[in-house]
């Protein structure tokens, strides 16, 4: 579907009867495209079904297009809709209120105000529209909208103005190409569904979340122990194992959601090793912190000189591979266990007072390492998904 509508754009451009260029917001009119689609064109890959604290069951289907993978929008287990649920919602967000700070075009205004920050000594057209970008919570301003409009005819457009303007229409396209229409209802970009296991001492339950909305620092979920969506049975008898732990506390659930796939090639986690990878990058980077900690508030505390080559040991042999790309090379579990066992050592002979970050639990880094070593490895090379199109400030 094409779409034609007014966007903003941030250039420097000289005003027609004027000599010097100026930063200027404008408003000019652009065409779009918006994937409205048939069923045939986007199969249903997975469905995801996830259950709220009442334990109604919400279903979303996955469907695969493109180079990716989207989710249909609306209600979930958190009670809110994560997107405009119809045609005509998703239309209205995309063309009106060029200038909010809200909703659908928050990271194009975002950075444009971001430009205009660190912009110094300039002043930026129409008048206001700095303090309206950068400080207020705008919404929609009629007179800021009609002089920003009024502004795209005055400007010359050169041929520096005009890439301009064509950057800002690609970013407001990367927006747009974040969702999908098929047969009337909107889906949203994503990435791969997974099982992921919430365990603590008091509860213990089996979620499902969605790569990209978890990701951290691109290496996957803030969970110690994820599951692909094929591998349902494994990621229960590790709830199972969890929950004997915890259940005497009243904590423990059953799982809060389950994948149905209706593809396996759209699975594509390596849990064994992303789970592994994501570990040992958080201890390295806690062991670092904790380093940091000491030196700072306990200035006449010595650091043994074992506990900071074996910091250095596992950051350099972590700097050596792609955890996103390539699976952690031979040596690094040897090396993660060295600095792990150091760093509990040096913690136990200093006590909290001076070294308040413990190491992981011998049974945490049992298995994670067990599940490390059992892996697959014929599988092929590792792929991770990547989330969808990026909108760069």
């Amino acid at each position: 579907m094409k779409l034609t509508f007014r966007l903003l754009a941030l250039v420097k451009a000289k005003h027609k009867g004027g000599r010097v260029a100026r930063q200027t917001i404008i408003l000019p009119e652009a065409d779009f495209k918006l994937n409205v689609l048939e069923d045939r064109d986007a199969p249903v890959v997975m469905k995801v079904s996830t259950l709220d604290y009442r334990d109604r069951t919400f279903v979303k289907d996955v469907r695969a297009f493109g180079d990716g993978l989207y989710r249909t929008v609306g209600q979930d287990s958190s009670s809110q809709s994560d997107g405009p649920e119809t045609l005509d919602k998703l239309l209205e967000a995309i063309t009106t209120k060029p200038l909010s700070r809200n909703g659908f075009k928050s990271k194009i205004v975002e950075a444009a105000s971001s430009i205009m920050r660190r912009t110094e000594g300039e002043q930026f057209q129409p008048s206001g529209i700095y303090n309206a970008l950068c400080y207020k919570d705008l919404d929609d301003d009629a007179e800021l909208v009609a002089a920003a409009t009024q502004l795209s005819d005055e400007v010359i457009l050169d041929d520096d103005v005009r890439a301009d303007i064509e950057a800002w229409r690609q970013r407001m396209q990367q927006l747009i190409d974040r969702f999908i229409v098929v047969d009337g209802q909107v889906l949203r970009r994503c990435g791969e569904p997974v099982y992921e296991l919430h365990a603590s001492q008091y509860s213990a339950y089996l979620g499902v979340c969605y790569l990209e909305e978890t990701t951290v620092n691109a290496r996957g979920p803030s969970t110690d122990l994820t599951f692909a969506a094929t591998s349902l049975d494994e990621a229960a008898a590790a709830l199972a194992l969890a929950g004997m732990r915890v259940e005497k506390a009243g904590g423990f659930r059953n799982a809060q959601g389950s994948i149905e796939v209706l593809d396996n090639d759209y699975v594509r986690w390596r849990a064994e090793e992303r789970d592994f990878d994501r570990f040992a990058r958080r201890f390295e980077r806690q062991m670092g912190s904790g380093i940091d900690t000491i030196r700072e508030r306990q200035r006449y505390s010595r650091i043994p000189r074992r506990v900071y080559d074996a910091w250095l040991d596992l950051r350099d042999a972590l700097d050596s591979y792609d955890g996103a790309t390539s699976a952690a090379p031979e040596g690094v579990e040897e090396t993660l266990v060295i600095a792990i066992d150091t760093w509990r050592s040096y913690q136990q002979s200093v006590g909290n007072d001076v070294c308040p970050s413990e190491a992981p639990s011998i049974g945490t880094v049992d298995a994670i390492l067990q599940r490390f070593v059992d892996r697959p490895i014929d599988m092929g090379p590792v792929v991770g998904y990547s989330g969808g199109p990026s909108v760069s400030g």
